[in-house]
């Protein structure tokens, strides 16, 4: 859990934030999150996708909190394509209120997706953690209570093409919260070892783009979580 003393530092200490969304309110709301809890430091607030972008290049923030409905001519979804298109060295978290299926399971399976992505309504302290895990991981973070709703259909018999340690492997991949060095040291592996068995993974469930949030949406899809492979 993400609570810190007032004489810690957070790791996210010093991060610098962009945050782009229309409503003032709302932006309010996440720069507390991102000032009171995290310490980040916000550069700028803006609610246009021409602004956020005109920061991005100038300031290099670590990370951008992006809407999808926003003022002026581009979409959230349009400035998440221009930082790819850009190059911009900005990860990108997109906190909205008009997910559909669609959309997640295309972000999730894809490498120019968003690295975070949860709905407006979310408590700080889950969202927190959310933005902690962008800030300081290469994993994308996706909530499980978003792979529930919109996760797609696991075809069943591909969990029999893996082998026990493959499934052993795979039970902790399904964790978001675990970085792949953490479910290393579980399992007393390398990083290598564990990205190795990984690989094997999504080839052997036909996955086409490797990611790990990809994989929790595509067994959560189908699979209860008290199913988990043993």
């Amino acid at each position: 859990m993400l609570i810190y003393s007032k004489t810690d530092a957070p790791p996210t200490q010093g991060c610098k934030v962009v945050i782009c969304d229309d409503h003032p309110q709302m932006r309010g709301g996440l720069r507390n999150v991102l000032v009171d809890l995290l310490r980040c430091d916000v550069i700028g607030e803006v609610a246009s996708g021409e602004k956020a972008l005109e920061l991005m290049e100038r300031d290099c923030p670590d990370m951008i909190v992006l809407d999808l409905q926003l003022a002026g001519r581009l979409t959230g979804q349009q400035v998440l394509h221009e930082i790819h298109a850009r190059h911009l060295p900005v990860k990108a978290f997109v906190h909205t209120a008009f997910l559909n299926r669609e959309q997640f399971e295309e972000w999730v399976n894809s490498p120019d997706g968003p690295d975070g992505v949860d709905e407006k309504g979310t408590g700080d302290l889950e969202l927190a953690i959310g933005f902690t895990q962008v800030l300081l991981t290469s994993d994308k973070y996706v909530p499980l209570r978003l792979i529930k709703k919109f996760g797609s259909h696991l075809r069943g018999e591909a969990l029999d093409r893996l082998t026990p340690k493959e499934l052993q492997v795979l039970k902790l991949a399904l964790r978001p919260e675990l970085t792949t060095q953490e479910i290393a040291k579980q399992l007393s592996y390398s990083a290598s070892t564990v990205r190795s068995y990984l690989t094997m993974i999504y080839a052997k469930l036909g996955l086409e783009q490797h990611t790990r949030a990809g994989l929790v949406a595509f067994y959560y899809g189908h699979q209860d979580e008290h199913h988990l492979p043993t």
